[in-house]
């Protein structure tokens, strides 16, 4: 996870750490991650152009947002962790590696 990891952050490991066991067998950062589901950090990191708000919402109930997701409601986090998701995502959009 090199190019995912927060080696210049220690406080955004612990969302590291939950985006890597809850995330990233369908979505990416960097490229490092499963193909399914989009790649939240190139070109652009989904905090860009989604609110942390409506990121949070979406994970809880996707077919809310979107008419046939497959992506499964997250029910099994709390709000502070998905929050700690929300916060390594607006961390690493400032840590991009080139297409």
């Amino acid at each position: 996870y090199k190019d995912a990891y927060p080696f210049a952050a220690p406080e955004q490991v612990e969302g590291f750490q939950l985006f890597s066991q809850n995330c990233i067998k369908c979505h990416s950062i960097n490229k490092t991650g499963g193909t399914m589901a989009p790649e939240f950090n190139i070109p652009r990191n989904i905090t860009e152009y989604w609110t942390a708000e409506n990121i949070i919402a979406f994970a809880k109930s996707p077919q809310s947002f979107r008419i046939n997701s497959t992506m499964p409601p997250v029910t099994h986090l709390s709000d502070n962790e998905l929050n700690k998701i929300v916060s390594y995502l607006k961390y690493i959009a400032n840590h991009k590696i080139e297409l």
